[in-house]
């Protein structure tokens, strides 16, 4: 196309139709991902959401496939809803340890993977070639062993993570133990960590996180808690706190929670008396 300004001519060239990056395939009952594979590995599709449908085990290891591939461009992708399950994830597992994977946000919401799925991503996101830095595994039905696998690749040098959600699954005491210890060490990069509706107190979810958020050790966060006048930590919660604190490292909160617990049960003797 040619203008006329001031007397001189000046050519512009038109440009050339943008191709969308983002591909929204949400709530389509799709089961067959022939079509989606193509297309992100021909067209430079950086998200694809293909939550809440059915693609199930067989699908998933056709789009992990296609993951692999140095022609995919994808960064982030959401798999929600779907009942992978754990040999799902094992695919995609599989996937993330490729040296042309490119992803760095994979949402697995609600997909039964279990223990052995959380096997399968641990083993993945602690390899040198993982770029993930954002995981969500709400509501998956992980419980302290899994809990166990995701700390112990939390530790690694080479595991990326930055945020990770395990909020409403099946993590109990010793779960938490093992993530409490994870995130301390000097090797773990997780900024944010979400740890809500499992099956241990709220109080202990919340020390880690906060723990994390604020780049502080958990036993530090656990002595703001019981040092705080505004603060009433129950005995139970002393007893959960001293359990994340029997590290040996953590010899003086140790001292303070069991002072704190015994005075406590010893005010709750004297009420008994009364």
């Amino acid at each position: 196309m040619t203008f006329v300004l001031g007397g001189e001519t000046t050519t512009q060239t038109a440009a050339a139709p943008s191709i969308p990056q983002s591909l929204d395939l949400r709530w389509k009952g799709l089961n067959d991902v022939t079509g989606v594979c193509r297309t992100i590995t021909t067209q430079p599709i950086t998200l694809l959401n293909l939550g809440s449908n059915q693609i199930g085990v067989a699908g998933t290891q056709h789009l992990a496939a296609a993951i692999q591939s140095e022609k995919c461009s994808l960064t982030w992708l959401s798999l929600n809803f779907n009942c992978i399950g754990a040999e799902g994830v094992r695919h995609l597992a599989t996937a993330i340890q490729s040296e042309h994977c490119t992803l760095t946000e994979l949402l697995l919401c609600a997909n039964k993977i279990g223990d052995e799925g959380a096997r399968h991503i641990a083993t993945a996101i602690q390899t040198r070639k993982s770029a993930l830095t954002k995981l969500n595994l709400y509501d998956n039905r992980i419980g302290d062993e899994g809990a166990r696998y995701i700390a112990i690749a939390l530790q690694s040098p080479n595991c990326s993570l930055r945020v990770l959600t395990l909020t409403k699954n099946l993590i109990g005491e010793e779960g938490a133990r093992h993530i409490a210890f994870a995130v301390q060490t000097d090797t773990c990069k997780l900024t944010k960590l979400d740890m809500w509706n499992n099956r241990m107190l709220y109080l202990v979810s919340a020390v880690i996180s906060q723990a994390v958020e604020r780049s502080e050790p958990v036993h530090t966060v656990i002595m703001q808690h019981i040092t705080c006048k505004d603060s009433e930590v129950t005995a139970t919660e002393l007893k959960a706190f001293l359990a994340l604190a029997s590290h040996s490292r953590w010899a003086d909160v140790t001292k303070h929670i069991l002072s704190k617990l015994l005075w406590n049960v010893s005010e709750e003797d004297e009420e008994d008396r009364w």
